[in-house]
């Protein structure tokens, strides 16, 4: 390990002690110094309570001082510096504080001086570290990895599969997991983190309309891109639904500033109006806006606009302002676009409004728009190239993904506070949100004072123990998801992966043009209408802003990624 800043003055002087070997504080500095490259065995995968042996029983396996089964996982204790990212939700005084933390060292014999960064000040803080070359063995928080490769610590699949058993079989399991984690040059430099238990994170869109005004309306639910158009005219020719004494109304509510879009409307045409505007069939990618299907969705909405079943403001209007509409009771929304319904219409209102499965179009299509992120899993748990000895730390990142319980400990608070089994076969289990843990504001301020969470080196590897929170807003939007997943696209560029910088800042450069113009263009088409002529120039318009290499990169993106 290399010594770093004053801040981890006991660290060097423990590496003083051990004439500078690597992160250790072994009085048996040969014992303790071990190389990356190394060969190691895997760890338990389940903590034991020691590594010690009786007469009988055979000695627990060493390479120098490192345990390579059992706890604790060194022989003599061994000491890394690690940048951490803190939370402002975080009231302890220290990580070093944390009991859990505490429990851990004992268990182990990995002891750390920590580095804490609040999280406000992460990003220039990183920065600052890796343009100096002063760098802590680790570093747990976002980083840019793929420009900062050369100063951190390759993580090969012979250390996965034989230090770190527990994530080298999840990630057997995910391939897609894998991929994500891995750099444009083949190399894993960043260990991933986080649960992935929200499955209504794959939606990024949805229509709700309002049950209780279609009841009214003597309408039922609409299901195809003309019916849509039938009930939004009913809605406007019934003048007073909301009965407040005003026509107030307004047919379809949307925000194209906010986030809260029309861009999933054109699969009921056969295409995505996508973020980066790119569709995928049968392996080949294209510009969806460059396809004819696109120009049959503008006209669609233009039919929808010019008929004044559109907020003529949706293109214009930020965030602030739909909510001060589409959270209005009595509602002023008959139909509106949304992620999750709780967070974006009145509390009062919530259960009358229901989600309108993708429209059917003029061609039987009927597809819907859909996160383009390979997983909600983190890169965040880095070791650096100061870091002599990783092998201990590697099997103490395993340690942690070891068991069930001790994960949901550390990430969620003390079970029956923070958390508590579902069911008595504890197959499912729950967050508590309330009452708040004792002394806390609320449940999220305990979990992150008293846990170790935030940026953590700790990922969800369990088939079992999956997080049923039963908080109905949450539910609402799993409850949709689930009813969109069959029409979403099934070919997907994930966004997500690692690219290389040169690739990276290519399609940066491309996209700032192409997406002012598509902007722009969309929201002048569905206004204002669109003809053969104008759609002709937009082509036209499409060559100049480079489309075809634009797409080019993106095929290159979609042939390298898992299928």
């Amino acid at each position: 390990m290399k010594q770093t800043k004053q801040r981890f003055a006991a660290a060097a002087l423990a590496a003083a002690v051990c004439a500078s070997l690597a992160g250790c504080s072994s009085p048996d500095s040969s014992s303790s110094q071990q190389s990356s490259s190394q060969p190691a065995a895997a760890s338990s995968p389940a903590p034991s309570s020691s590594a010690s042996s009786s007469p009988s029983e055979a000695a627990p396996e060493m390479e120098g001082n490192l345990y390579l089964q059992g706890l604790p996982i060194v022989k003599d204790p061994v000491k890394y510096s690690v940048m951490v990212s803190k939370s402002a939700l975080d009231k302890s005084s220290s990580f070093s504080e944390k009991e859990i933390l505490k429990e851990a060292e004992k268990a182990t014999n990995v002891q750390f001086d920590w580095m804490e960064v609040p999280a406000s000040g992460w990003t220039d803080r990183v920065n600052i570290v890796f343009a100096s070359g002063d760098l802590p063995d680790a570093i747990f928080g976002n980083v840019d990895i793929v420009p900062n490769s050369r100063a951190l610590m390759e993580v090969t699949d012979e250390m996965l599969s034989k230090y770190m058993p527990n994530l080298n079989a999840f990630l057997e399991k995910n391939p897609l997991i894998k991929a994500k984690i891995t750099a444009p040059d083949g190399k894993i430099y960043s260990l991933p983190t986080g649960e992935d238990s929200s499955p209504w994170s794959i939606l990024s869109d949805a229509l709700y309309i309002n049950t209780e005004w279609l009841n009214k309306l003597g309408a039922s639910m609409p299901t195809t891109t003309d019916e849509f158009y039938e009930v939004l005219m009913k809605a406007k020719e019934a003048g007073d639904l909301n009965g407040n004494g005003a026509v107030d109304e307004i047919p379809f509510g949307f925000s194209e500033l906010g986030g809260f879009s029309i861009r999933s409307m054109f699969g009921s045409f056969g295409v995505i109006n996508t973020s980066h505007y790119n569709n995928v069939e049968n392996g080949k990618v294209f510009f969806a806006p460059a396809d004819e299907r696109f120009y049959e969705g503008l006209k669609y909405l233009n039919k929808l606009f010019a008929a004044g079943l559109m907020d003529t403001e949706g293109f214009s209007q930020p965030r602030a302002q739909y909510n001060s509409k589409s959270l209005s009771d009595p509602p002023v929304y008959f139909v509106l676009s949304a992620g999750t319904i709780g967070n974006t219409v009145a509390a009062g209102q919530i259960d009358n409004y229901q989600h309108i499965l993708p429209l059917k179009g003029p061609n039987g299509d009927q597809l819907t728009r859909r996160s383009d992120n390979s997983s909600t899993y983190a890169m965040r748990n880095m070791i650096t190239s100061a870091c002599q000895d990783p092998a201990p730390l590697l099997r103490w990142m395993d340690y942690c993904m070891s068991d069930v319980t001790m994960f949901l400990n550390w990430r969620q608070g003390a079970e029956n506070v923070g958390w508590k089994w579902a069911d008595e076969g504890k197959t499912n289990w729950t967050r508590i949100t309330d009452p708040a843990a004792p002394g806390y504001n609320n449940n999220d301020e305990f979990r992150f004072t008293t846990g170790f969470m935030g940026e953590t080196a700790f990922l969800y590897v369990f088939d079992e123990g999956r997080d049923i929170s039963s908080d109905p807003l949450t539910l609402r939007k799993v409850e949709t998801a689930d009813a969109y997943a069959p029409y979403f696209q099934k070919e997907i560029i994930y966004t997500d992966l690692l690219q290389s910088s040169d690739v990276t800042k290519e399609i940066t450069l491309l996209f700032a043009d192409i997406d002012t113009y598509m902007k722009s263009f969309v929201a002048e088409s569905v206004t204002n209408g669109i003809d053969d002529a104008k759609w002709q120039e937009h082509l036209n318009q499409l060559q100049k802003l480079k489309v075809d290499d634009y797409v080019a990169i993106y095929q290159g993106m979609y042939d390298r990624q898992p299928k």
